[in-house]
């Protein structure tokens, strides 16, 4: 054949062209991309929690999670990193199926469960992806969209409203929002004349709040090798209605004139 493509170069070239524009009408046909999709048989699950989950549920939540994808049949092994980036909230569970010519369905089937498990878990915000393509690279999903702004209802509002319509979209999963409330947080301003007035230091006003709205730990209850705080605050009624925390305590009098207000923060 080579013998006869150099007796023939015109010929040879022309069939070269053909075959070359012939192959090009194949690409509607086959899908492209820079890093194709590989079974590997393993992914990762990315949890992530409300804001203010401790330590220790998180740890629960997770273990819950393992449990459920533990009971699919591919999975042989899972390994879980509780507290991400420095967040006791957000963690990362690796899971390893089995090798794709011993299982009967791809590894998208298997994913597409564990989506199904995570969306009937409460309060959990979870993601499944695949490996990453660096070892120790965080993860990025295929496509972002950024909104920026300086009214946070509003930021609230448009990306709710992005969220719902890329649901509509066939074949989207895993879509979520990094804006989240933070706790809600009582301003008071003290009136430090009339606190200075009356005995008080803004240090010692800010002290007793605190003990009232968060309340302190005077002592513990052991039983058995477990200990539980015993703490002392104001009853909900109180302490959840900034007009009725500011008129009682020894310092009531300097807080009367506090200005109170409610703010939140978000990520």
């Amino acid at each position: 054949m080579l013998a006869w493509a150099l007796r023939h170069p015109w010929k040879t070239l022309k069939a070269a062209g053909v075959i070359f524009i012939v192959s090009l009408g194949s690409a509607a046909f086959m899908g492209t991309e820079f890093v194709p999709v590989e079974d590997r048989g393993e992914f990762q699950v990315i949890v992530d929690l409300p804001p203010g989950t401790s330590f220790d549920e998180s740890v629960a939540a997770v273990a819950k999670i393992e449990q459920d994808i533990k009971a699919i049949p591919e999975v042989r092994q899972v390994f879980s990193t509780v507290g991400v980036n420095g967040q006791v909230r957000s963690s990362t569970i690796r899971v390893r199926t089995s090798k794709k010519n011993e299982r009967t369905r791809g590894l998208a089937a298997i994913k597409n469960e564990v989506r199904a498990k995570l969306a009937m878990m409460p309060f959990v915000d979870g993601k499944v992806a695949d490996p990453e393509f660096m070892q120790g690279a965080p993860y990025e999903p295929p496509i972002n969209v950024f909104v920026r702004g300086d009214d946070l209802g509003e930021l609230q509002r448009i990306s709710n409203e992005i969220q719902a319509k890329v649901r509509q979209v066939p074949g989207a999963v895993d879509i979520s929002t990094n804006l989240e409330s933070g706790q809600p947080e009582v301003v008071a301003q003290v009136d430090r004349s009339l606190a200075a007035d009356l005995g008080f230091s803004v240090g010692s006003i800010g002290t007793q709040l605190r003990g009232m709205v968060e309340g302190i730990v005077p002592t513990k209850l052991r039983d058995g090798d477990r200990e539980y705080d015993i703490r002392v605050r104001l009853a909900p009624e109180y302490r959840n209605d900034p007009d009725r925390l500011f008129t009682r305590g020894s310092s009531s009098t300097a807080w009367k004139s506090a200005r109170v207000g409610s703010s939140s923060t978000a990520s």
